[in-house]
């Protein structure tokens, strides 16, 4: 993968780097984000956050893209954005986002970071399609992604489990727009 590195107004998209899994373990092993983000649903020692870090960083891996999103105001690691399962053929990858230093919500970072890696994905890897996965319980995320003008597609019903109860997972999409082509 080609590593580059995009800067907005409020953030930067940056390499992953493996001093990122002292921050990132923290945010993996609390429950909230774990739950927004329906990441691994147990605790995360070091060492298998040290083992995601190696896969994700694995230049191996044709199909994901891991960024970091650094705050441009302080100049911190706040968050990881990726594409994953990218799919060459089809031209089409799954999007995923995570904003763990919850005092910086709210600020446009996470709409910017989108953007960021929505231009590479359509402009530099050529992808036609872009999907996330939304958790029926997190309305907050739903809207944000509404905004962003992703669509649902789909609907997989009671896919998540998460306290005691069954929950639905929206699927939406982007496209590139004939004026991206």
């Amino acid at each position: 993968m080609q590593f580059i590195s995009y800067t907005g107004e409020k953030c930067l998209l940056r390499p992953l780097k493996k001093e990122d899994a002292d921050i990132s373990i923290k945010w993996r092993n609390d429950p909230e984000i774990r739950a927004r983000v329906m990441g691994y649903p147990y605790p995360v020692s070091a060492e298998m956050e040290a083992k995601w870090y190696a896969n994700a960083l694995n230049p191996q891996n044709k199909d994901q893209l891991y960024f970091a999103i650094e705050s441009l105001s302080t100049h911190n690691f706040i968050g990881i954005i990726m594409l994953r399962k990218i799919d060459w053929i089809a031209r089409t990858a799954w999007l995923g986002i995570t904003i763990g230093a919850i005092e910086e919500h709210h600020k446009g970072i996470g709409t910017e970071a989108v953007s960021l890696i929505l231009e590479h994905a359509f402009n530099i890897f050529n992808l036609r399609k872009v999907c996330i996965e939304v958790a029926e319980y997190n309305t907050k995320s739903y809207k944000f992604w509404k905004k962003l003008n992703f669509k649902e597609e789909g609907c997989l019903k009671e896919q998540l489990y998460l306290n005691h109860q069954y929950h639905d997972l929206h699927i939406m999409t982007i496209y590139k727009t004939i004026s991206d082509q």
